[in-house]
This record gives C-alpha cells, sequence and structure tokens, in this order.
C-alpha cells in the first residue's frame, strides 16, 4: 500500500518507490516487447487492444500511488480498478492469442507460452479473490 509506504522511515521508503519504479519501468518494457513479438502472429486488433491495454496499467499504476485512499479515496479506488482490470485483461488476452497462435511461434516459445498461460490464469484467480475480498 503506498500510503502505508509514505509514513515509513526515509530509506525503507525510498527503497520501496526506487523498487515500485524498476517494476513499472519493466512493464512497461514487456508491453513494448510482447507487441513486437506478436505482430503479425496475432490480429492487428488482439495486439492493439494489449498495448492499449498495457499503456492504461501503466499510466494508471503511478496515479494511484498519487492519489493516496486517504485523502483521495474517490479517484485512488476507481484508478485500482481501472489498474488491475487493465493489467488483468492484458495479461489474459495476451495468454490467449499466443496460445491460439502457438503454430505461429519459434518451437522454442512454446515452453514460455504455455507459463504464460499458466500464469495469467494464476493472476486472473487472484484477481478475481482480490475483487471479492474488496467488498
Amino acid at each position: 500500500m503506498i500510503s502505508a509506504v509514505i509514513c515509513l522511515p526515509f530509506w525503507d521508503r525510498l527503497f520501496c518507490l526506487f523498487a515500485a519504479y524498476f517494476a513499472w519501468m519493466c512493464h512497461q518494457v514487456n508491453i513494448r516487447a510482447y507487441y513486437k513479438k506478436m505482430y503479425g502472429r496475432v490480429s492487428d486488433c488482439v495486439n492493439d487492444t494489449c498495448m492499449w491495454l498495457g499503456i492504461i496499467s501503466v499510466f494508471s499504476l503511478p496515479l494511484i500511488g498519487f492519489f493516496d485512499e486517504h485523502n483521495y479515496g474517490y479517484i485512488h479506488n476507481p484508478l485500482a480498478v481501472v489498474f488491475f482490470s487493465a493489467t488483468g485483461l492484458y495479461a489474459w488476452i495476451m495468454a490467449y492469442s499466443m496460445a491460439k497462435n502457438a503454430d505461429k511461434f519459434p518451437a522454442e516459445d512454446l515452453p514460455t507460452i504455455k507459463m504464460i498461460t499458466f500464469l495469467a490464469r494464476i493472476m486472473f484467480l487472484s484477481l478475481l479473490t482480490l475483487g471479492i475480498s474488496a467488498n
């Protein structure tokens, strides 16, 4: 919880913020890399949808931290829903489209595609559990 992190001592807070920034940058790189990897192998509509969902998740994540839940809950909470929904849909659509078009990818990518599909299912179940527990 970013609101709790802001209240930590300086060095703990700095570490958490740098770790979050690193994860945010990795997420951006992965979105661009998988867009290129899927280009020409899945439909342009699916690939563009994944890119837009990724962009939405990249921009909504720092806004969740900027608008803390205590003072700006009316902004923070919808942004959290947008972030988790976009990230979950991104993972689900990417995994499904890669698995559906696995024959268009090099043979060495098949284990990765299977792992992405497995992790997307776990992510979906985790987000479903988060959604149920939030109410």
